[in-house]
């Protein structure tokens, strides 16, 4: 299916300077317009049954996820689109997390893998514990899921950051779960 929107020059103007210019508006106009429309047809057909905003946002984060929206960005874009504060799009994120669980498990998993991937090795090239940025609250969520309950490590935060360290031990493990 292929439906055209007009997205000129001031509405591009007006997206880049909400988005803070870190990301490319046309790019974000095109998956706001796939999950408006995607939206429509999951209530039209009952595969899902809207009964709130909050539930209509929620369920937007989640198209937005699904389509492909990098996690890093969630909140950036669901700040913007909604027209809230970052505070509040971190509270709508986790609503859609909580709502929308098992189906967001892969899109998360996927995320976390990559984070994983991205990991820095111990000084000297000597594997003692490994870095990581976890820059999305979604991504440090999914890590300390999978590790309540182990016997493995919790990771370190050595300051309010996204940075973590992990022992390799715990990431490893994390390295399996990922997979």
């Amino acid at each position: 299916m292929n439906v055209d929107v007009a997205f000129v020059g001031a509405d591009k103007d007006r997206l880049k300077k909400s988005l803070g210019g870190s990301l490319d508006p046309t790019e974000i106009a095109e998956l706001i317009a796939a999950v408006g429309a995607q939206q429509m047809l999951d209530q039209a057909t009952g595969k899902v049954m809207l009964t709130s905003l909050t539930e209509l946002r929620a369920h937007a984060v989640f198209l937005l996820l699904k389509l492909g929206l990098p996690e890093k960005d969630l909140e950036t874009v669901a700040a913007t689109t909604f027209k809230i504060p970052t505070s509040s799009a971190r509270r709508l994120i986790e609503i859609s997390f909580a709502r929308f669980d098992s189906d967001l498990q892969p899109v998360i998993q996927q995320a976390a893998k990559a984070t994983l991937a991205g990991a820095d090795k111990g000084e000297g090239g000597k594997v003692i514990e490994w870095k990581i940025l976890a820059s999305s609250a979604l991504i440090r969520k999914w890590i300390q899921r999978q590790l309540d309950g182990t016997s493995y490590e919790n990771p370190r935060r050595p300051g309010r950051g996204s940075m973590m360290t992990l022992s390799d031990r715990t990431y490893q493990y994390l390295k399996k779960c990922a997979a």
